[in-house]
């Protein structure tokens, strides 16, 4: 049998080996591209390095919630419990209209007028008077139902002197002048005692 060259043979055993291949993967590295070409996959950014091109559709930042949230509504001001420490105020310089109902008030103030206590449940109003003002009262309602003003407002069982010792029912306004600088209350009470219910009130605190 002739022998075979050594070229044929080394031809045949390569040609035996399987294909080779090169794969690469540039994932989680830097590389820099100062010529502008990056491998397959990265793109060469202003700072020559090559990095992964940003997803289109990548989430935009969330909105901060509480940046975005509007703003919680404030609350309403509580209304007055119309007493001596927290009473319904007006000011000075315009009239000023009151309805109101006394049922299930309290009895705040019992105010001696006209030779009579006033200590039935009542709601108390307040404004501030310049020295020598003139105060205007008026009252609608029920028949016995009567408002005064006073300068201190003191619980029962005091009974402070109302001023001008006379009190407005209805049909009868009360006109007072001549008022010291300071707090005037104006009270919706009546001497029937345990007297209750709606009430118009009418006040206006003025230069004279």
């Amino acid at each position: 049998m002739p022998a075979i060259p050594r070229s044929h043979v080394a031809l045949a055993l390569l040609a035996a080996l399987p294909a080779c291949g090169f794969e690469a993967d540039y994932a989680g590295g830097t590389y820099a591209c100062s010529d502008g070409v990056c491998p397959e996959g990265l793109s060469c950014g202003p700072d020559r390095v090559c990095r992964a091109p940003l997803a289109d559709d990548a989430a935009p930042d969330a909105p901060d919630a509480a940046l975005d949230a509007p703003d919680a509504a404030a609350p309403p001001d509580a209304a007055p419990a119309l007493a001596c420490g927290d009473p319904g105020d007006f000011a000075r310089g315009a009239p000023r209209v009151f309805t109101g109902d006394t049922t299930g008030a309290l009895d705040h103030v019992a105010s001696l007028c006209g030779g009579l206590v006033h200590s039935s449940v009542d709601h108390v109003y307040r404004a501030t008077a310049q020295a020598g003002d003139a105060l205007d009262v008026a009252i609608g309602g029920d028949p016995d139902g009567r408002a005064y003003a006073v300068l201190l407002c003191d619980a029962p069982p005091a009974t402070p002197a109302c001023l001008g010792d006379a009190t407005a029912r209805p049909g009868d306004p009360l006109a007072l002048t001549g008022l010291p600088a300071g707090d005037v209350y104006v009270v919706v009470d009546s001497a029937a005692v345990a007297l209750s219910g709606p009430y118009t009130l009418t006040v206006h605190l003025r230069a004279p």
